[in-house]
C-alpha cells in the first residue's frame, strides 16, 4: 500500500487528533477550575474592598464638604451592585462550562475527528449511491453519466478542486508494462479549473461491465481506473489518473447543486 493511500492518510491523522484533543481538553479543564476560583475569590473579597472605598470615598466627602451623596455611593446599594455583578459572571462561566461539558460528552460518529480532507472519487461515487440515491448500477438510468457531467461543471466552476496523477511524466511509456508503476509514482498534483473545458471524467473506467451486454455491474475497487480523457479524440494528451477531489467541497456539491444533474442524459436522448 502507498503511504499516499487515504486510509493510512486517516489512520494517521486519528492517532495524532486523539491525543491533541486529550492533551487541549485536560487544559482546558485547568483553566476553568482557576478562572471560577478566581471569580469566586472576588465575590469574597467585595465586602473587604468596598470597605476600603467606602472610607476614601468618606474622607473625600469630608474634604470638600458635599452635600446630598449621590446613592451609588451609599454602601447597601454598592454592596448589593457588587454581589451581583460577581454572582453573574460565576453564573455565565458556569453555564459556559456546563455547555462545553455537554459538548464534549456527545456521541460523535466513529472517526469523525478523524475524517480525511480529501477523498478518492470511488470513495465519492460511493457516498452518492448511499446516501444521495444516484442510481449507478440500474439498467436504463444513466446516472453514471450525469454523475461525470456534473463533476466536470463543478470543476470548471472550481467549486470542487480535483487532484491525479499526472501522465505526462509518461508519455513516452505509452505501452510498457510499467507504465502504471512509473505514474503511481507521481505524486498527486492539482489540476487547475481550465483543465476541464478540454477534458472530462473517463465515465466507464470506473465501473465494471458484464462484457455480453455492457450493463455496469458495479464499482471497480482500484481508484487508479479513476482517471480523464480528452474530449477531442486524445488529440490534447495530458490525462491524470487515480483521481481525488476535496471531501468538504464535494460533500456540498452532492447535498446541493448534483441533484440538478440527474436524468439529463435521459431527457437529452428521449428529444
Amino acid at each position: 500500500m502507498s503511504p499516499c493511500d487515504i486510509e493510512w492518510r486517516a489512520d494517521c491523522q486519528l492517532i495524532g487528533v486523539g491525543r491533541y484533543d486529550g492533551q487541549m481538553a485536560s487544559k482546558r479543564r485547568i483553566v476553568k477550575v482557576v478562572v471560577l476560583a478566581v471569580c469566586g475569590l472576588i465575590a469574597m473579597m467585595g465586602q473587604i474592598s468596598f470597605t476600603e472605598f467606602e472610607s476614601n470615598i468618606a474622607s473625600w466627602i469630608n474634604a470638600v464638604g458635599v452635600q446630598n451623596v449621590p446613592p451609588v455611593l451609599n454602601k447597601p446599594y454598592a454592596d448589593t451592585v457588587i454581589s451581583g455583578a460577581a454572582i453573574s459572571v460565576i453564573a455565565v462561566l458556569l453555564g459556559y462550562a456546563g455547555y462545553r461539558g455537554y459538548r464534549n460528552r456527545r456521541p460523535r460518529r466513529a472517526g469523525q475527528d478523524a475524517l480525511p480532507w480529501r477523498i478518492s472519487l470511488l470513495q465519492l461515487y460511493r457516498l452518492a449511491a448511499k446516501e444521495y440515491d444516484w442510481q449507478f448500477l440500474a439498467s436504463g438510468s444513466n446516472h453514471f453519466s450525469d454523475f461525470a457531467e456534473g463533476l466536470r461543471q463543478a470543476g470548471i466552476d472550481n467549486s470542487i478542486r480535483f487532484w491525479g496523477r499526472n501522465e505526462r511524466a509518461t508519455s513516452g511509456l505509452v505501452g510498457d508494462s510499467n507504465m502504471r508503476q512509473y505514474i503511481e509514482s507521481q505524486p498527486l498534483s492539482g489540476i487547475n479549473a481550465d483543465y476541464w473545458n478540454k477534458y472530462q471524467l473517463d465515465a466507464w473506467r470506473v465501473f465494471s461491465l458484464d462484457k455480453s451486454t455492457l450493463h455496469i455491474t458495479d464499482l471497480v475497487e482500484d481508484n487508479f481506473q479513476a482517471r480523464t480523457i480528452s474530449t477531442d479524440n486524445q488529440k490534447y494528451r495530458v490525462l491524470y489518473y487515480d483521481l481525488h477531489v476535496d471531501r468538504q467541497q464535494a460533500e456540498h456539491w452532492l447535498a446541493s447543486e448534483a441533484e440538478t444533474y440527474k436524468g439529463r442524459y435521459n431527457q437529452r436522448h428521449e428529444r
